[in-house]
């Protein structure tokens, strides 16, 4: 964030991990990240170009795909609107802002397989929801 913000007139008002979107698997796909980035002062123009955006990466070996990338444009009133795979020439003024969302990692191995080990550090590491670990690792509520 701090090599964006010197070296651009940017700033990044959130940088993190995507909870629930690694895909499920005995080994879990890794999380996607989002970026909110806008201009500071200025208008500029966003360009961008993404992968596994259309076609969720996918799991291998029994492994679930994990979620696809998204780009989205956010205005000055908080409106969202969802962007091409591959914008081009979008015009940002001062005030809006890019949400930049890579995607997941998909899953190796049957989600059935993963160790309740490693089931539990998922819950504990709140990288994932109670709704997806019921979901993809039949996690009963009471294990919540």
């Amino acid at each position: 964030m701090e090599v964006i913000e010197t070296e651009y007139p940017l700033r990044v008002t959130s940088y993190g991990l995507i909870p629930d979107s690694g895909g499920a698997g005995q080994f879990r796909g890794g999380l996607g990240i989002r970026r909110v980035i806008g201009p500071v002062g200025h208008d500029c123009i966003f360009n961008g170009a993404g992968e596994r955006f259309s076609n969720q990466p996918w799991g291998i070996f029994g492994g679930e795909a994990g979620a696809s990338g998204q780009f989205t444009r956010v205005g000055t009133d908080g409106t969202a609107q969802p962007l091409e795979i591959k914008p081009s020439g979008i015009a940002l003024s001062a005030g809006e802002q890019i949400v930049v969302e890579t995607p997941g990692a998909g899953g190796y191995g049957p989600p059935a397989s993963r160790a309740a080990t490693a089931i539990d550090d998922d819950r504990l590491s709140g990288k994932f929801s109670p709704a997806f670990l019921r979901d993809h690792y039949s996690v009963v509520d009471g294990d919540e």
